[in-house]
């Protein structure tokens, strides 16, 4: 008994001792199994083509789910006569007054001429123009801001055009950008939602992102502002701020490879040396990062006047183009663009950048003109101006006609029209096909052909929508 009970007790430590091994082997197994079946395959790469699996009947629970089709982005608005009539409107007249929110929330229930009188009573301007150039609609003089505003017929006729501006667009003006400080221009941002389709289809809708600039209303807009005769190259892909100490006279940087624009243009737009994060640009600049945040399938709508006309463009560029005061991106990743009377205060590097923009589907757009207007025609092609856009649509009062062009770059044609001194504040006017008592045939009526293609471009009488991935 005694010499069996130490083999008893190796026989039973050797069994327990294999049998702990055989577990711990299961365990390590299941847990090696287990693991393999929760971690996600890789596909190996293959190089060369590889033939599509093929399956007949219906679709099997492993067939992979057809993929969605990706969403189109909102359509970019039409570029029709209506919708640059609307523009002209805004840049060439509303925009002559200080808009601030609230402007446009008058009872829409009210008629017409009722909102028109109140209107007309609230369009006022902290600038005042000189006696010599007062506000007009066509050859129409704005009375003194003493007299009754339904009195003054310009103020009769901008409050009547903001009146159906409301009807067509629901406006809401989201920031007037007045800083009162030396040069800087006035601009307003406003959020305009199309009205067709009613109340339901507007809320479900994006808006559209609209930054207006005003045109020259001062003395020192005329005297300083539009008459710099320097460049400044100006922000790009590589830096924020534009280079003040490199100003020269326009010839001498005509034809430098960096883009400019005319000092006057630059100051006007991003605020005088010093106040690159208080000028109307930074503003600009800062509330459409915010607009855009909250509507990012929103279409950007660039548009002024005159002055105003070169201000947007450059505002185009900067948007498009530039980097971000830390170096981010560039804010806008596309833009329409409608200057209206734009003078020629850029270089033909930096019209060269914006016909690359516009080649890349980035930036859409044309400069609008009257065949008679002088200040769209200068500064003049041998000082080195540029539009800073070429496509551009003439109204030739002439013929009564439109005629579209998109490499008429120094507007030969327009040189061969007489010149209209009346021209320059008609551009709403004539797309309107509306007349003035003292000029009763000059207009382009309703029935004339549209030349421009609804997403831009040649195209008789076409008002298609385009579709932009």
């Amino acid at each position: 008994m005694l010499a069996s009970s130490p083999g008893v007790t190796i026989s039973t430590a050797s069994s327990f001792f294999w049998h702990w091994r055989f577990n711990i082997s299961i365990s390590i197994t299941l847990m090696i199994f287990i693991a393999y079946m929760v971690t996600p395959r890789v596909t190996p790469h293959v190089s060369g083509p590889v033939a599509p699996k093929t399956t007949s009947g219906p679709l099997s629970s492993v067939d992979p789910l057809p993929t969605p089709e990706l969403p189109l982005p909102t359509p970019r608005p039409k570029l029709s006569r209506e919708f640059v009539r609307d523009m002209a409107l805004l840049a060439e007249h509303l925009m002559m007054h200080d808009l601030f929110p609230g402007t446009f929330e008058i009872n829409s229930k009210s008629p017409p001429d009722v909102r028109a009188a109140k209107l007309a009573l609230s369009l006022t301007c902290r600038e005042v123009p000189p006696r010599w150039a007062p506000d007009k609609y066509g050859d129409l003089e704005m009375r003194p801001d003493g007299n009754p505003g339904i009195a003054c017929e310009v103020r009769r006729r901008r409050a009547l055009g903001a009146v159906g501006f409301q009807e067509r667009w629901r406006p809401v003006v989201v920031e007037w950008i007045d800083s009162g400080h030396g040069l800087e221009k006035q601009c307003a941002v406003l959020l305009l939602w199309p009205s067709a389709g009613g109340e339901e289809n507007r809320l479900k809708s994006p808006p559209l992102i609209v930054v207006a600039f005003r045109g020259s209303k001062t003395h020192q807009d005329y005297f300083v502002t539009d008459i710099s005769p320097r460049f400044i190259p100006v922000c790009g892909p590589h830096s924020y701020d534009a280079d003040w100490g490199s100003a020269m006279l326009m010839p001498r940087l005509a034809d430098n490879e960096k883009p400019c624009a005319s000092k006057g243009a630059w100051r006007a737009y991003a605020g005088e040396q010093g106040r690159e994060t208080l000028g109307p640009r930074a503003r600009v600049r800062r509330q459409l990062a915010r607009l855009m945040k909250e509507y990012p399938n929103s279409e950007v709508i660039l548009t002024g006047h005159s002055l105003g006309g070169a201000l947007c463009t450059l505002c185009a560029y900067d948007l498009l183009h530039s980097v971000g005061e830390n170096g981010e991106p560039p804010l806008c990743e596309r833009a329409t663009l409608l200057p209206f009377a734009a003078p020629r205060m850029f270089n033909r590097a930096f019209q060269r950048a914006m016909q690359a923009m516009q080649a890349s589907g980035k930036l859409r757009g044309m400069r609008v003109m009257i065949g008679g207007d002088m200040i769209a025609r200068v500064p003049p092609r041998a000082l080195g101006g540029a539009h800073g856009i070429v496509p551009r649509l003439l109204l030739n009062v002439a013929n009564r006609s439109f005629d579209y062009s998109e490499c008429d770059a120094d507007d030969d044609l327009a040189w061969t029209l007489p010149v209209d001194s009346k021209a320059h504040v008609s551009h709403a006017l004539y797309l309107a096909g509306e007349t003035t008592p003292g000029r009763p045939t000059c207009t382009i009526p309703l029935g004339s052909p549209w030349p421009v293609s609804g997403d831009g471009g040649s195209g008789e009488n076409s008002l298609y929508t385009g579709h932009t991935r």
